[in-house]
């Protein structure tokens, strides 16, 4: 997320970006992780919207992923690499 972060700030001076096992969003991982407070994420004030980032970065990007990460969802990987191949 932070790397996708700064990217999408700095594309310039980049050749290209890494990205392992990030998720979507924090509001998704609310979603994924903590169902039951899903009707707060109002409250959240750091989206980290990465699946829109990725969509308007230009540069090169690794994506790196594994099936048995316990805390990302393997969908946010490859919803990212789509995003970032349109």
């Amino acid at each position: 997320a932070v790397a996708v972060s700064l990217a999408s700030r700095n594309e310039n001076v980049l050749r290209g970006v890494i990205v392992e096992n990030t998720f979507l969003s924090i509001n998704e991982m609310i979603d994924a992780l903590l169902p039951a407070l899903r009707f707060f994420k109002f409250l959240n004030r750091n989206k980290w919207d990465n699946i829109a980032r990725v969509r308007a970065l230009t540069l090169p990007i690794l994506f790196l992923s594994g099936r048995d990460d316990e805390i990302v969802p393997p969908r946010h990987m490859q919803e990212l690499y789509h995003a970032a191949s349109k």
